[in-house]
Order: C-alpha cells, then structure tokens, then sequence
C-alpha cells in the first residue's frame, strides 16, 4: 500500500470537511470526532 499526504490534520477542522486533489483526482477528507476519512469527490449523476 502507497501512502500520500492529502493535506495537514490543521486543514480539517473537527466535524468539517476539505476537499483535496490527489493526482488529478477529487477526494474528499471529512474530520467526524477526531477520526479522518476519505471517499471520492465527486457526485454521481442521477
């Protein structure tokens, strides 16, 4: 597993989110209760 830095745990404020781009690709990093995760950034159409 390759691990790559999104962003600063300061660039997420507590139950906030932050969108970031990972090569060429939007992710979004969300901060619930101190724990980080992230899922894709982008919505599907309807």
């Amino acid at each position: 597993m390759v691990l790559i830095k999104a962003c600063l745990v300061e660039d997420v404020p507590l139950n906030g989110m932050r969108e970031v781009s990972i090569m060429g690709r939007a992710l979004l990093i969300a901060n619930l209760d101190g724990r980080f995760y992230a899922m894709d950034g982008t919505c599907s159409p309807i």
